[in-house]
């Protein structure tokens, strides 16, 4: 008998009221919920003792689910961080549309968000970086006075859709201001470099520009104003913590889990988990990820960080795997919430774009990443998963876009072979927590609680990241 997974009564309203209201509600009696844990020392409350934290967005043709994001991180309450959008060369206006909310033009449609007050503008700073994806470059990124992006006083206010005028410019590297307060940085690029080359575009220059720790967060999700700060409290003390994981709730039906990061397979699949029966964490997932500074430069390889060749899909995993051959390790933080859409840049989880590359990706993990003792260990039900991920979608339309995959995983085993050789060989040694299953077929949808994102009872048939 199907058993439907309970819900909470009213849960989306539950949810935007704790959005709309940020801030602990206060219990009296026996009951009374317990302080926070202090970070580190007793003078963690001071704001100077909080480490910088860069948040990256990109973006490409999708400004209505951007705004939406934005408004949200502009509400969340950890005092010393900075938001860089990273634009791939939208022609949808995109640039335009996010200016115009910056300066409180541009209504925010969201369930879950109060409608800012008009003119409450944001300070921003626009780069032009076409061309350019270091700020160390020698050919510095061209900036766009912020002061222009500003209507004069008394000046009517420019709808959505109107184009700006000419912006005079200035060249120089971005300044290395101390971060205080919603300051945001748009960096306007020509092309589209994909989620995993717009995002190092951002990495870069938030560590240039001094940040301790990295938060990426998916442009179709939106947060609660404390995730930064939960995040933030379980990495610190721990150095070797390099990657923080958030709760992730389906922004359509707050009362299910979406994801709590990943888990690997020994069969070399990574599955979003959705509670603990869904085997160990291995890595955040791209949709909401926090990262330590030393563990990015760590990994980086000619400068990136992510692996660009991945453009999108498992290349979280890519990175996850790369800071585990060196050492870091990975949480999850339960209390602190994200809601996702899910699939709004790549046209949806089973689009054959985003099919393709799973598929091939998948197998370019094993070949790049996976220590030679875990590959001798898990051969026969590597080859199995791959199999069976094959046999799985041939009778289905996705089976033109998993050939091709599989035939282009195939094609590029000798380049990973070859990243794998300049990759530090220590790490061959390393072991990974992999889950003892090949496949995660039946994996439940659980409603929200902490009780029952642990232990849900809702069969449900999902499917992997790679198939």
């Amino acid at each position: 008998m199907e058993v439907h997974p309970r819900r909470r009564p009213n849960a989306r309203r539950a949810a935007g009221r704790h959005l709309r209201r940020p801030g602990r509600h206060t219990m009296t009696g026996p009951h009374r919920r317990r302080p926070p844990r202090p970070m580190a020392s007793a003078a963690a409350d001071h704001p100077a003792s909080w480490p910088r934290v860069a948040v990256i967005v990109v973006n490409w043709n999708g400004w209505r689910h951007s705004i939406e994001c934005l408004e949200s991180l502009r509400r969340m309450t950890y005092p010393a961080f900075e938001i860089i959008v990273v634009d791939n060369g939208s022609s949808d206006g995109s640039v335009a549309r996010i200016k115009a909310w910056a300066r409180g033009d541009a209504a925010v449609d969201s369930p879950y968000l109060e409608v800012r007050a008009a003119g409450q503008s944001i300070a921003l700073e626009e780069y032009d970086v076409s061309g350019v994806s270091d700020p160390l470059a020698e050919r510095s990124p061209r900036r766009i006075s912020p002061q222009k992006d500003l209507p004069a006083e008394g000046s009517p206010r420019r709808k959505i859709g109107e184009q700006a005028g000419s912006r005079p410019s200035a060249r120089g590297r971005p300044p290395a201001r101390p971060l205080s307060g919603p300051r945001v940085l748009l960096l306007k690029g020509d092309t589209n470099a994909g989620f995993t080359g717009g995002n190092n575009v951002g990495i870069r220059w938030g560590l240039e520009r001094g940040a301790e720790f990295v938060f990426l967060i998916n442009n179709d999700a939106i947060a609660e104003p404390d995730v930064l700060t939960k995040l933030v409290r379980e990495a610190l003390p721990t150095p070797q913590v390099g990657m923080v994981a958030p709760t992730v709730l389906r922004y359509a039906d707050p009362s299910l889990v979406d994801r709590q990061g990943i888990a690997l397979t020994k069969g070399g699949l990574p599955y979003e988990r959705r509670s603990a029966d869904d085997g160990p964490l291995f890595c955040p997932d791209g949709c909401a990820a926090l990262y330590r500074r030393s563990m990015l430069l760590a990994v980086a390889r000619d400068g990136q960080y992510f692996d660009e060749e991945f453009v999108a899909y498992i290349e979280d995993v890519d990175l996850g795997i790369r800071a585990r051959r060196r050492g870091f390790s990975a949480a999850l933080v339960e209390p602190a919430i994200v809601y996702h859409k899910g699939g709004a840049s790549q046209g949806g989880p089973r689009s054959p774009r985003s099919i393709y590359l799973r598929h091939r990706n998948t197998i370019w993990l094993l070949a790049k990443d996976f220590p030679p003792k875990v590959l001798l260990r898990n051969a026969l039900w590597i080859l199995a998963a791959q199999i069976g991920t094959l046999a799985w979608n041939l009778a289905t339309p996705a089976r033109a876009a998993v050939l091709k995959g599989k035939l282009d995983g195939i094609l590029g085993l000798r380049r990973m072979w070859r990243k794998r050789r300049e990759d530090d060989p220590a790490g061959d040694r390393a072991d990974l927590p992999l889950d003892r299953r090949v496949f995660l077929p039946g994996r439940r949808a659980h409603p929200w609680s902490f009780r029952a994102a642990r232990a849900g009872r809702d069969p449900t048939v999902m499917t992997s990241r790679s198939g």
